[in-house]
């Protein structure tokens, strides 16, 4: 994996919250010029949930970036999810988060506004669930962002939602959805149990 000060300052955000745990790290294939280079998933145990940061959406190394105040595209991702007890984290968060990345760098996607992603299928494969959207939201845990060296970064966290879930968020709904969410879970977990937060439709 890339080192360097964006690299670095990254690893700075999870040693200041999740101090003395050392984070797994998963390198992703180089031969994927859509993905990222690295994801760390870090245990919170006191609060019974895995985070995920990804590395490499923004500038790890030297800056590349043009655009003269953002670091790469501006952003990482993060994701928590439910901590079930194993030693390892699961790995259907890194495959979502890997996919997402895909989709979103080519198109330059900004995931700064809160519009949500609707797949209309699940996000996973093999595991049922009824989620089929993404929203995103600023890091429960992280804030908005910082600083770095090569730019800003911010932090934003994928959330699966289900289908009523994104196409309210679409509408009028973007920080309704959030703090209705928020009532029940959190830390904003993808929890792929999940059922809608809304009243079913009449």
């Amino acid at each position: 994996m890339t080192s360097g000060a964006g690299t670095e300052a990254l690893d700075r955000v999870l040693a200041q919250h999740f101090p003395g745990v050392v984070p797994h790290v998963v390198l992703m294939t180089s031969a994927d010029p859509d993905g990222f280079e690295a994801v760390k998933a870090v245990r919170d145990a006191p609060n019974g949930l895995w985070c995920f940061l990804t590395y490499g959406i923004s500038d790890l190394g030297e800056k590349k970036s043009t655009h003269p105040a953002l670091s790469g595209l501006g952003y990482e991702l993060t994701l928590r999810a439910h901590d079930d007890g194993t030693a390892s984290p699961p790995d259907w968060p890194i495959v979502l988060l890997n996919n997402l990345a895909r989709y979103l760098r080519p198109k330059k996607y900004d995931v700064v506004d809160e519009e949500p992603l609707i797949f209309n299928e699940p996000l996973t494969v093999g595991i049922p669930t009824r989620l089929t959207a993404i929203m995103f939201a600023d890091d429960v845990q992280f804030g908005y962002g910082m600083d770095t060296p090569n730019g800003y970064v911010q932090f934003r966290q994928a959330v699966g939602v289900t289908q009523d879930e994104g196409m309210y968020q679409a509408g009028l709904g973007r920080s309704r959805l959030r703090e209705k969410i928020l009532a029940s879970n959190p830390f904003l977990l993808t929890r792929l149990d999940r059922s809608s937060v809304l009243p079913p439709a009449v």
